[in-house]
């Protein structure tokens, strides 16, 4: 995989994670997510044995978030989140633009810590 593509599929699933998250995502307190102040991409892996040159599957993802969540009427709370994908997600390869893409789905992401 040239490192473009993988900087794209990194950036692509941190758009992914992000809106996840700010669409009424909870914490381990049941708070709804306000905003994401930082996210990470911890770790990436792919399914080597199905891929070919036109499509990149990435089995799992874990990622480090940290967030506000809404908290009494106006106020917030920080909060750390550890997340990882229940199913893999596929990129496929778009010849015009010569980028992989995202495939649209539904996957999901729950928090799991790592320790």
């Amino acid at each position: 995989m040239r490192k473009k593509d993988s900087d794209k599929i990194v950036e692509d699933l941190r758009k992914v994670i992000k809106g996840k998250l700010l669409d009424n995502f909870k914490s381990q307190n049941g708070r709804v997510i306000d905003s994401v102040e930082s996210l990470n991409i911890i770790g990436v892996e792919t399914d080597n044995n199905n891929e070919d040159r036109d499509k990149i599957i990435v089995t799992k993802v874990i990622a480090a978030s940290r967030v506000w969540t809404k908290f009494v009427e106006d106020s917030k709370s920080s909060d750390n989140l550890q997340l990882r994908n229940n199913k893999p997600i596929e990129f496929v390869y778009n010849k015009e633009t010569d980028e992989f893409e995202i495939v649209k789905n539904d996957v999901v992401f729950y928090i799991s810590p790592l320790y």
